[in-house]
C-alpha cells in the first residue's frame, strides 16, 4: 500500500514538474512558434496555385498505384510514416534547442541540430508535409497526383526564400558571428565539405537563384510527366 502511494506521489511530482517547466518556457515557446505562422498561408497558397490548374492539365494527372498489390500499398504508407516521424523528431529537437537558447538570452543557437544546419525547423516541417503529397487514400484517388508533389516543391522554394531573407536580417542583427556560423553550416542539409566561403551575400541574387532552380525543377517534372504519360503510367482520374 505504501509503495503504491509512493509511486502515485512520484508520478504527481513528475507531472507537476513538467507543467512547471512548460509554464516557465511558455512565453519563449510562443515567441518562437508565433513567427512561424507565416507557413500556414504559404502552405495553402502553394496547394491552391496548382489546384487551380484545369482538370485536364498535367498537374492533375496521377501516378497510378496498384491497390491490388499490398506490398506496394503498405510499403508506401510505411515510407510516409517514417518520413513524417523523422521530420517531427527534427522539428521538435530544433525547437527545444531554440527555446532553450532564447530562454538563456543567446543571440545565436549553435548546438544540437543547429551545429550542422541553419534551418532544421524548416527541414522538419518540409519532411512532415512531404508524406501528404504521396498520400493515397483508400479508393479516393487513383494514385499520387503530380500537382500535390509540385505544390510541395513550391513550398520548399517559398520557405527557402523566406529563410534566406531571415539570414540576411540575422547578419545585420548579429554581425560577424553569424557570418562565420553561416560559412561552417549547411542550409537545410549538413555541409559535406567544410570549405569556408563568404558568409555575406547579395539577397536578390540568391532569390533569383532559388527561383531559377524552381523553374528548372518544374520543367524537369513536366518532362517526366509527359514521358510517363506516353508509357501509360499516369492518367487523369476516372479516365481508365
Amino acid at each position: 500500500m505504501d509503495k503504491d502511494r509512493e509511486r502515485k506521489k512520484h508520478i504527481v511530482e513528475r507531472i507537476s514538474t513538467l507543467i512547471g517547466i512548460i509554464w516557465v518556457f511558455i512565453g519563449v515557446i510562443t515567441g518562437v512558434i508565433f513567427p512561424m505562422l507565416y507557413i500556414i498561408p504559404m502552405l495553402f497558397s502553394s496547394w491552391i496555385l496548382f489546384g487551380s490548374f484545369g482538370v485536364f492539365s498535367w498537374a492533375n494527372t496521377y501516378l497510378l498505384i496498384d491497390y491490388q498489390n499490398p506490398r506496394i500499398f503498405v510499403t508506401l504508407y510505411v515510407v510516409e510514416g517514417i518520413i513524417f516521424l523523422v521530420g517531427l523528431m527534427i522539428f521538435c529537437s530544433s525547437l527545444a534547442y531554440l527555446v532553450k537558447g532564447r530562454y538563456r538570452k543567446q543571440k545565436l543557437v549553435t548546438n544540437g541540430p543547429y551545429k550542422y544546419i541553419r534551418h532544421p525547423q524548416n527541414l522538419g516541417i518540409l519532411l512532415m508535409i512531404f508524406p501528404f503529397t504521396l498520400l493515397v487514400p483508400f479508393s479516393l484517388d487513383p494514385g499520387i497526383r503530380f500537382g500535390d508533389f509540385m505544390s510541395w516543391i513550391l513550398m520548399v522554394t517559398l520557405m527557402s526564400i523566406s529563410a534566406t531573407i531571415e539570414e540576411k536580417l540575422l547578419i545585420s542583427k548579429i554581425g560577424q558571428n553569424y557570418v562565420t556560423y553561416r560559412t561552417k553550416t549547411g542550409f537545410f542539409f549538413p555541409k559535406i565539405r567544410k570549405k569556408l566561403g563568404r558568409g555575406d551575400f547579395i539577397l536578390w541574387k540568391y532569390v533569383l537563384l532559388i527561383l531559377g532552380i524552381y523553374c528548372c525543377v518544374t520543367l524537369i517534372c513536366f518532362g517526366i510527366n509527359q514521358l510517363l504519360l506516353k508509357l501509360d503510367l499516369v492518367g487523369l482520374a476516372g479516365a481508365w
